[in-house]
């Protein structure tokens, strides 16, 4: 019961107070030797006053410690508002108190398995005096929202285990030269959310080579070099290690070429969104990942894998041949050039910009390993029949509102391994599916906003795209009646109607989709769909479709015409259908107890036949 009681107050001082907190790691042997040497497993509170010893150690001050014997984490807390001195103890009771009178003492040695340490709720200018030292095996360290003001390069003395370092959410105004140089096995280095105006030119000399990730987002640097980038990467020899750069939402007007030789370098991920640039140029550092989205860049120049540079006002832009994503959509770009062919580029991502269909078309000669396209919402107007001749391998095109009129057969003939088209929101007035007869594997199509009226043929839909699985149909000029009957005819054919992304409630529509309403329709809607009948013509082929639903296959000498079929007609052939279904069930009857009574007389097994007896039967008359 003291345990659990122990445990509530626990949670409560960790929920409610306001007083500063720090958690330490120790190693497992640490833990483990405490567990062995009989130390007990419940929380345990410890008041030391002056001149008491805590194992051993002789401490002065008044101080409160919690600690877990049975957990690698230990969590102190102390009545001051600010963190003035650190703390002394041993391996597995950690403390810390506010300094009295310049009196106490330490034993630096308490420190040597502790691995991690997080300072929260705290209030701490800088950096406690040798740190590190006292601490020879911290790994881990985070400084977060504790209006730290300033770091210098003495702070990191001994600090060569450190791997990584979190310092964001402070008051830091200055990086200086060689801060960062006693950190040798520094890997990721976090000063986000800070006041960073200034850094000096050697700021970031010493780095070492496991450096793979450094984030300065949300500061206020107006100025960085590209010189920057190669001293932090000089010597990180891996080029398979990508290496990570944070500077969005920053107030960086220009980047400064540099002027030494490039050297062998990693792939820079390097994030740039949210800055005031208009002009970029890097080509003496190998990009791996660049994004540079919404922000008023109109000139880019660089040499990457991963090209984001979405929303901006770029007018043109030069492909490198080591591009496998490009997308530049919502930009100004009329037209797209490139240093050899593409044949690494995968995806292309180019709508909302000002592409011509010789533009596109010039484009699409080189990147002939394309698996996505999309040049949606730019006025390409037309489409030549050889504009996708070389694109052999593409799975996904996107046409929307590109004002195309029509449609050429042979405009898709060698995208055999098509499997999304969207052509919505272009000028059609008819579509015909034959078109995409060489689109065997198209499983997504969307044809919504082309203005068409009702699909011809619509049961040969499934027989010319028989991986069909939705049908984009939305804002069209559907009635009613054609719309509901097209549902119904792709029920049949196991193909779905795609729903719109704003269903229709507050008018006519089927399953969401709008449509018109003919005043000379009855029409009855129903959750899923609506059904119309206008006269018994009408009726008679609202029952046909039904039927054919069903996939009931009615046998005639000559085709059926539904127009030229009466109601009489219609009710004589049903009941003589039905008739014949019952005629043959009769006689299957009849055939069937006969072949029972006759033909399947078990034999009686005698008192003599044992239980195992094995009584064998003609396999040709029992299967």
């Amino acid at each position: 019961m003291k345990i659990i009681q122990n445990f509530f107050l626990l949670i409560y001082l960790l929920t409610h107070s306001k007083f500063p907190v720090i958690i330490a790691q120790i190693a497992d042997n640490a833990a483990n030797n405490n567990y062995n040497n009989g130390v007990t497993a419940s929380p345990t509170i410890v008041n030391v006053t002056s001149e008491q010893t805590v194992e051993n150690f002789k401490l002065k001050g008044n101080l409160t410690c919690i600690h877990f014997n049975y957990d690698l984490f230990m969590t102190f807390f102390n009545s001051s508002a600010d963190i003035e001195d650190f703390m002394a103890s041993s391996t597995h009771v950690v403390c810390l108190w506010k300094k009295i009178n310049n009196t106490f003492q330490t034993e630096p040695r308490a420190f040597t398995e502790i691995r991690r340490i997080e300072i929260r709720n705290s209030t701490i200018f800088k950096i406690p005096d040798k740190m590190f030292a006292n601490f020879s095996k911290l790994t881990i360290f985070r400084a977060r929202d504790v209006k730290l003001q300033e770091v210098h390069q003495s702070d990191f003395i001994s600090a060569d285990i450190l791997f990584f370092l979190d310092l964001s959410r402070n008051e830091l105004k200055k990086l200086e030269n060689g801060i960062f140089m006693n950190l040798k096995g520094i890997k990721e280095i976090d000063l986000s959310s800070n006041k960073i105006e200034t850094i000096d030119d050697a700021a970031f000399d010493g780095l070492g080579i496991n450096l793979t990730r450094i984030d300065l987002s949300n500061n206020k640097i107006k100025a960085f070099k590209e010189d920057f980038f190669l001293t932090m990467i000089s010597n990180i020899y891996r080029k398979w290690l990508p290496f990570d750069i944070n500077l969005r939402n920053n107030q960086i007007e220009a980047i400064e070429p540099s002027k030494r030789n490039a050297t062998i370098l990693p792939e820079i991920n390097l994030q740039l969104s949210g800055n005031k640039l208009k002009s970029l140029e890097l080509l003496k550092i190998e990009l791996f990942e660049i994004v540079l989205r919404n922000f008023t860049l109109e000139s880019l120049n660089v040499n990457a894998s991963y090209v984001y540079a979405d929303n901006n006002k770029l007018v043109t832009y030069r492909v490198k041949g080591k591009t496998r994503i490009l997308s530049l959509q919502n930009n100004l770009i009329s037209s797209v050039t490139y240093d050899d062919y593409l044949s690494v580029t995968r995806n292309i991502f180019l709508s909302g910009n000002n592409l011509s269909c010789d533009a596109v078309a010039d484009l699409l000669q080189k990147v002939v390993n394309l698996e996505i396209l999309d040049i949606s919402n730019n006025p390409i107007k037309f489409l030549k029949i050889d504009m996708f001749s070389e694109l052999l391998l593409l799975q996904k095109l996107m046409l929307s509102n590109t004002s195309i009129k029509d449609l050429s057969f042979g405009v898709f003939a060698h995208q055999l391994s098509l499997k999304l088209l969207d052509i919505s929101y272009n000028n059609f007035s008819d579509i015909d599916f034959h078109l995409f007869s060489s689109n065997t594997n198209l499983e997504i199509l969307d044809i919504s906003g082309t203005n068409i009226s009702q699909v011809k043929d619509c049961r040969k839909i499934g027989e010319i795209l028989p991986k069909l699985k939705l049908l984009g149909v939305d804002d069209n000029k559907w009635k009613c009646n054609a719309l509901s009957k097209l549902k119904v005819c792709l029920n049949t054919q196991l193909i779905k109607l795609m729903l719109p992304d704003h269903p229709t409630k507050n008018q006519s529509n089927v399953m969401g989709v709008k449509c018109i309403y003919d005043q000379n329709d009855t029409i009855s809607t129903t959750p899923a769909s609506i059904t119309s009948t206008i006269s018994v013509d009408n009726y008679v082929n609202e029952i046909m479709d039904k039927i054919h639903e069903l996939d009931v296959k009615i046998v005639a000498t000559k085709p059926l015409e539904p127009k030229g079929i009466t109601m009489l007609e219609l009710i004589l052939s049903i009941l003589l259908s039905i008739c014949g279904t019952l005629l043959g069930l009769f006689v299957f009857n009849k055939v069937k107890d006969y072949l029972k009574i006759n033909r399947f007389r078990m034999p009686r097994m005698s008192r003599r036949d044992s239980p195992d007896t094995i009584v064998t039967y003609d396999s040709n008359i029992i299967r």
